[in-house]
C-alpha cells in the first residue's frame, strides 16, 4: 500500500470516528484517490469543520436521504475529498551551454565554401 493510499484509509477511519458514513472502496486505487462520504445534515457543520481544521477541502457533491437499517430516512450531504499524490523530485540534467545548441551545418558549409573562394583556409 502507498503512502497515499494508507493517507486516505486512516482519513476515512477518522471520518468514522467522527460521525460520517465512508461509502468509497478504501483503500482506493492509485488511479482514483478519492474518498466519497456522507454527513447527516445534523452533523454537517461540526464534521466538515473538523475536516478543514485538519486542512482537508471536501467537496459537496450532492444531498439526498440516508436510510438506515434500524428503517429511519435521514437528510444527509454527499462529500468527496481527493489525497494528493506525493511526486519525487527529479534533479535536472539537461546539459546547457555552447554543446547543448545544435550547429547550423548550412551555414558552416557556406561560410567554408565562401573563405575557399576567396583564398582562405577551410
Amino acid at each position: 500500500m502507498s503512502p497515499e493510499q494508507k493517507k486516505a484509509v486512516d482519513l476515512a477511519a477518522e471520518i468514522g470516528r467522527l460521525g460520517g458514513f465512508v461509502v468509497s472502496v478504501t483503500p482506493p486505487s492509485m488511479d482514483n484517490l478519492t474518498i466519497r462520504f456522507q454527513v447527516l445534515v445534523r452533523d454537517d457543520e461540526r464534521i466538515i469543520g473538523e475536516l478543514k481544521g485538519w486542512g482537508w477541502a471536501p467537496q459537496r457533491i450532492g444531498s439526498g436521504p440516508r436510510f438506515s437499517v434500524l428503517g429511519t430516512v435521514d437528510p444527509c450531504n454527499s462529500y468527496l475529498i481527493r489525497i494528493p499524490i506525493e511526486r519525487t523530485a527529479i534533479r535536472d540534467d539537461r546539459i546547457v551551454g555552447e554543446l547543448s545548441q545544435p550547429k547550423d551545418l548550412k551555414a558552416e558549409s557556406e561560410l567554408a565554401k565562401m573563405l575557399e573562394s576567396a583564398g582562405g583556409k577551410k
